[in-house]
């Protein structure tokens, strides 16, 4: 995977959930691992570009992951 096809997917994903087009109080974050997609360069250039935060998982760690599948938000 490379970080293209994250920005793709992300696009998409913008899309479908309307955030370009109105006025929203806190924007999407993403939640990944460390993978060679997610630590690019232009991917971070990215994420500011559309506003976003990044919010990278501890390796070997069960937390982040538990919080995403039970929708537990900080």
């Amino acid at each position: 995977m490379k970080a293209q096809d994250v920005t793709d997917t992300l696009d998409l994903a913008l899309a479908a959930s309307g955030c370009e087009s109105v006025t929203v109080a806190t924007k999407p974050r993403l939640l990944s691992d460390n993978g060679s997609s997610y630590i690019a360069g232009d991917l971070a250039d990215y994420l500011e570009d559309k506003g976003m935060d990044h919010v990278r998982g501890v390796p070997f760690h069960p937390q982040p992951r538990a919080r995403l599948n039970a929708g537990i938000k900080r």
